[in-house]
């Protein structure tokens, strides 16, 4: 985010009341409001191109199992569900995810339904195999797909490997050479490989948000 000095330091307590007939997917714009009106945020976007981590087809083609239009979401409904088998499941939208501990090899298993390559590149985004920049969906594949991952605790951050209550030690660091020549993170992603999916360094147009103007304190109710 372009501009945050601008942003308000302190930290404030929001309370609000939702109207009649509020829909979840209503709260992001009626936030934008809110921020506008009591700190009159201004913000544009624009498109700067910058090198991201493409997440692309691999050389022999996807092979992936697309989902009917009758498959339901197996993650259990939209609250997020719980097992005894360190098992959590949700529904994120139209995609099913289910995400289970593997203590015995530092990892989680991933089985998502309906999930588009958007989806899981934004997933691959939130750990380390996109070195620290944007993973971007450059697949060109617009269906919606069954995908099972296993990924490694260690390429989830400390803050994930603390809640699963597994030792730090299983996380190990990159050496700088290879994190910059790996877009896998020094390490490969072999379940996305089975997916006739791989990520690759490139360069595209990245949307930046600026911040134009921002009070450093809120207008009274």
């Amino acid at each position: 985010m372009v501009g945050s000095d601008r942003l308000p330091a302190g930290r404030f307590d929001v309370f609000g009341k939702m109207p009649a007939g509020f829909r979840k997917e209503d709260a992001p714009v009626m936030l934008q409001s809110l921020l506008a009106d009591r700190f009159k945020l201004a913000v544009h976007r624009e498109l700067e191109e910058q090198a991201v981590t493409a997440l692309v087809v691999g050389k022999d083609g996807p092979k992936l199992k697309e989902s009917s239009a009758e498959t339901p979401p197996e993650g259990g409904g939209q609250a997020a569900t719980k097992k005894k088998d360190s098992s959590l499941g949700m529904t994120v939208g139209t995609t099913g995810l289910r995400m289970t501990l593997e203590p015995t090899n530092s990892s989680v298993h991933v089985e998502a339904s309906r999930m588009t390559m958007a989806y899981l590149a934004d997933l691959l985004g939130r750990s380390t195999f996109g070195n620290g920049r944007q993973v971007v969906d450059m697949t060109g594949l617009e269906g919606s797909y069954e995908v099972t991952l296993d990924i490694p605790l260690a390429a989830l951050g400390t803050a994930v490997i603390a809640d699963a209550g597994v030792p730090d030690a299983n996380a190990q660091g990159l050496h700088p050479a290879e994190a910059a020549s790996d877009p896998g993170g020094g390490r490969k992603l072999e379940s996305l490989k089975s997916l006739g999916l791989e990520l690759v360094s490139r360069k595209a147009p990245v949307e930046r948000l600026i911040v134009d103007h921002a009070e450093k304190r809120p207008t009274e109710n």
